[in-house]
């Protein structure tokens, strides 16, 4: 017990630090909007499920969540894609756990995502590619714990982040119950790539 307890405060320390890094500076880096994220800010405040170009709809209707509490504003894109970050450090920890069956190999693999520079950058973007390192650490760990049909489900929803993670849907070949539970959560994405194809490779 007390292994595990040194564990999960191990955990909650690489947290504390992945938080204080990806906060620290949040207001001003970067300062002004850029790119698409305009785009993004009139989705948040519409709560639109349309996708913009690679970008699906579940960022948007996350930051719609966020922008009700905090108002619309850069800074609330910006936070929401802080915590996601967060949940991709964790996910990111135990997907090493479940992989090497070694606690300190995952507490370190979480260290070098809190401090990394390229999720530490991820973060602070307000966009959706936020969410492709949460997905990618959390598909496989679910795979490994044989939790079929939530990996299916993470699958599915990985499909509405950012063009980047639809790759990961290779891995819903792994278990016949991920595949089809995948399509089913998956299925707009699909219906709407088949129906307006120009959304997708435009």
């Amino acid at each position: 017990m007390k292994i595990k307890d040194d564990f999960t405060i191990k955990i909650l320390l690489v947290l504390f630090l992945a938080f204080v890094v990806r906060i620290a500076y949040v207001d001003t880096l970067p300062a002004a909007l850029f790119g698409d994220i305009i785009e993004h800010l009139r989705m948040a405040k519409s709560a639109s499920i349309v996708r913009w170009g690679g970008d699906g709809a579940l960022f948007p209707l996350l930051t719609s969540i966020t922008t009700r509490i905090g108002g619309l504003s850069f800074l609330t894109l910006k936070v929401t894609s802080v915590i996601i970050s967060l949940f991709g450090v964790l996910a990111t920890i135990l997907y090493a756990k479940a992989l090497t069956k070694n606690r300190t190999v995952a507490v370190f693999a979480g260290l070098f995502m809190a401090i990394g520079y390229w999720d530490i950058n991820m973060s602070h973007s307000g966009k959706p590619y936020a969410l492709v390192p949460l997905f990618a650490a959390l598909i496989p760990y679910l795979l490994l714990q044989k939790q079929y049909i939530r990996a299916g489900v993470a699958l599915g929803l990985s499909l509405y982040s950012q063009a980047a993670a639809w790759g990961l849907f290779a891995l819903s070949l792994v278990n016949p119950i991920t595949f089809i539970s995948a399509l089913i959560t998956g299925s707009v994405f699909f219906k709407e790539m088949i129906l307006t194809p120009d959304n997708f490779f435009s």
